[in-house]
């Protein structure tokens, strides 16, 4: 929501062009400024900025808060007196979502989601918010949320389907729960920078599901089948399948990718438990 570099003594407008953000620039030092035809949205510049500075943006008067909070529990409280949603400091919470109108969501930083249970198809695409909740979602319907850079939290706890290119070129989400999760869907997950994926409930991974997701280090979950193309241009993964009980009672482990990690930690802990037997028994053989 601002930007202050006190250095700084040259300023290009096209590295603020489009940026709905930003509220005011702190910018002492700067001397020269180019392309102030650029389509930037900054107007304000504070006091101590330069004269440069202060002939193309108005100077702030009174400083404004860079973090300012919002009341969650009483904004939804006053979902029971209006009809479908309320906002309050760029957040959003609402019963109902609109299908294919997200140029409605652009100026938004944050959604609550009180009790629809499904995210419209292309509902959020292209959109700047960085938290989403919706404690009842089961359904994420296709381009949900493609291109949403700025994506940091999902939280939908009852999640159970993940439709077409629903989180694609998500590059900063860090926080998803995907305990529930039983469908995921092609291009899912393309260009994220997920690093440990678990699914409890999920059978199968689809074709391309994690495109290009160069930090993703580890998936796991009970697969019955993991299409050869889920993980194309992914190179340092490794799928883990959730032991399965034989009839004997040993655990099989089925594992496809780089490092097998589970096998490892197994491999590791029964070294280790040989080595401390091969001392005790040294130990008890010298004493004697």
């Amino acid at each position: 929501q601002s930007l202050d570099f006190s250095g700084l003594q040259r300023f290009d407008f096209k590295c603020v062009e489009d940026c709905m953000d930003i509220q005011y620039v702190r910018l002492p030092s700067v001397k020269s400024v180019r392309n102030v035809d650029a389509r930037f949205l900054v107007t304000y510049s504070t006091l101590d900025s330069s004269d440069v500075m202060k002939k193309i943006c108005k100077p702030l008067i009174q400083r404004q808060k860079s973090v300012q909070s919002a009341d969650v529990r009483k904004n939804i409280g006053k979902l029971h007196t209006t009809k479908n949603s309320f906002e309050d400091n760029r957040i959003l919470y609402t019963h109902f979502m609109h299908h294919i109108q997200n140029h409605i969501y652009q100026h938004l930083k944050g959604v609550v989601s009180i009790s629809q249970d499904t995210v419209p198809a292309y509902a959020f695409t292209k959109t700047k918010i960085s938290f989403f909740f919706g404690p009842e979602i089961r359904v994420v319907q296709e381009y949900s949320f493609q291109l949403c850079h700025s994506l940091r939290t999902f939280k939908a706890k009852k999640l159970e389907f993940i439709g077409l290119c629903a989180f694609a070129h998500c590059r900063s989400l860090s926080v998803i729960d995907l305990s529930f999760v039983q469908q995921l869907s092609s291009y899912c997950f393309e260009k994220t920078y997920l690093m440990d994926v678990k699914l409890p409930m999920c059978r199968s991974i689809p074709d391309h599901c994690f495109n290009q997701c160069h930090s993703l280090l580890q998936v796991t979950g009970p697969f019955e089948t993991v299409s050869e193309d889920a993980f194309t241009n992914t190179v340092n993964v490794s799928v883990v399948v959730q032991q399965q009980r034989q009839t004997n009672n040993q655990a099989l482990f089925q594992e496809s990718g780089g490092k097998f990690l589970e096998r490892r930690r197994i491999m590791q802990k029964l070294k280790r438990v040989q080595e401390l037997s091969r001392i005790f028994k040294l130990n008890r053989a010298y004493f004697e």
